[in-house]
């Protein structure tokens, strides 16, 4: 019977394990996480620092769940070498494991090295439960300094934020999240940040951590200024998780398959080269990596014809909160002036706003939806496409930029996942659905700008 190894618990291992044990009941499977824990929903980790969602809440299944699967998963388990030539996984408890098959689901570190007394007690990259445990312990009116332009930064702000610390948001420029966000969106995030109390610091590059008895105090700024604060979220730069792999560099290269320069290797989610953390991409892929391995595709580094540009998407989506304001971005969504590109803006009415970007050729290449995100889907769809402008659904338009009472494209994001969810014209508040992607029930309320989901108790 095949032996199969997966390093990696989070969502793109386990989801590649069940694929596994799924086609192949005879097959073995282990998993090894680093982690104490086992697999846990990571996008409601803010969630749970905040003090809003009960830390059991987030796990998907308990710990007899795996076993009663066939599924091996050994916590506590660190992968120190890999050897693909003897199809060998050694871990730092010292087993030793043979494979036919191996998937690299390891996810992502905080970029190394880092600043002086960045490995200090005390800074948190917020990625992990143990992370969210050290913000929900502050006491209220603790001092928080959180940094970078990334989606577990946003979170950590948001989760503090909510706890009543005190948060410092140190910005390296002027805006909150410049690769995604516009000046309008920027301007969304910012009030939204203001008003829940968040100190937004603006051209604030952290230089060193700050010792305070052995901990972490704050940090010392490029400019000398210092910030003070008795958790330190480092968030700013992020890498994969595959040193124990020979030659593996910043990432594992991949083909559109998933398979790597190794026959019986594959990769998916955040131990992938290129690309930014996408929570719902790294479930796709972990399915596609097991799908590969089944399929004796590995070796030949070509793809099926459904699975085609998986690893290499150039079409970036990121679905998300910020502030609790929804916020979906797809493809290109910052252009610089008189760079031949054009944008289709909505005005700006609170936390709501829409944009759409064509390139010279008008070719819708990028969407940028905030506050209502209904017509992402199908935003996605024609930006995949290289839609023209003069092709784009009328009635997509028409939604998007003029007022209207009987809208024809309605979604929401799985308050899990983010994936975003198309419903049926006929859906209202109170209607209970399932998430297709993690599978988690959830009801529809009704918000400020439109349904929107709320976990089902």
């Amino acid at each position: 019977m095949p032996g199969f190894v997966v390093v990696g618990g989070g969502v793109a291992g386990m989801r590649a394990a069940e694929r596994l044990k799924d086609r192949r009941p005879d097959a073995e499977v282990a998993v090894l996480s680093e982690e104490q824990f086992p697999f846990y929903r990571r996008p409601q980790l803010g969630d749970v620092a905040a003090g809003r969602l009960p830390e059991t809440a987030i796990y998907a299944h308990p710990a007899a769940y795996y076993r009663s699967k066939g599924i091996d998963v050994r916590l506590d388990s660190r992968v120190t070498a890999v050897d693909p030539e003897a199809c060998t996984v050694r871990t730092e408890n010292g087993a030793l494991l043979h494979y036919d098959g191996l998937v690299v689901a390891s996810g992502r570190r905080r970029a190394r090295p880092g600043i002086p007394g960045s490995d200090l007690p005390g800074v948190v990259s917020f990625t992990t439960v143990d992370e969210a445990r050290q913000v929900l312990s502050l006491p209220a009116g603790a001092e928080v300094v959180v940094h970078g332009d990334t989606i577990p930064a946003l979170e950590l702000v948001r989760a503090a934020a909510g706890r009543g610390l005190a948060v410092s948001y140190l910005l390296s420029g002027q805006g909150v999240w410049p690769e995604v966000l516009d000046v309008d969106g920027q301007q969304i995030a910012a009030n939204r940040m203001v008003a829940a109390g968040v100190k937004v610091v603006t051209e604030a590059t952290p230089v060193a951590v700050v010792e305070r008895n052995g901990r972490a105090g704050g940090v010392r700024l490029a400019d000398g200024r210092m910030q003070e604060g008795a958790l330190v979220g480092l968030c700013g730069r992020f890498e994969p998780a595959v040193d124990f792999l020979p030659e593996a560099g910043t990432g594992l290269q991949v083909a559109a398959d998933l398979s790597t320069p190794w026959p019986e290797v594959v990769a998916a989610g955040d131990a992938c080269a290129g690309g930014g953390f996408n929570w719902l991409r790294s479930w796709r892929q972990g399915e596609q990596a097991a799908d590969t391995l089944l399929a004796g595709l590995a070796s030949t580094g070509s793809a099926g014809a459904e699975t085609a540009g998986l690893a290499s998407d150039q079409v970036h989506v990121f679905n998300t909160q910020i502030m609790g304001v929804s916020l979906v971005s797809v493809g290109r969504t910052v252009v610089a002036y008189r760079s031949g590109y054009s944008e289709v803006k909505s005005e700006v009415f609170g936390d709501f706003y829409k944009k759409l970007v064509f390139d010279p050729d008008d070719r819708l290449v990028g969407a940028l939806l905030l506050g209502n995100v209904a017509e992402a889907g199908a935003l996605e769809a024609a930006v995949r496409a290289g839609t023209e402008r003069r092709h784009l659904n009328a009635s997509l338009l028409e939604q998007l930029f003029e007022p209207t009472y009987a809208p024809h494209f309605m979604g929401v994001q799985c308050p899990v996942c983010r994936h975003e969810i198309q419903l049926e014209p006929g859906a209202t508040a109170g209607d209970r659905v399932t998430c297709p992607i993690c599978g988690v029930e959830f009801t529809l309320v009704q918000g400020p700008q439109g349904l929107i989901a709320r976990a089902a108790g």
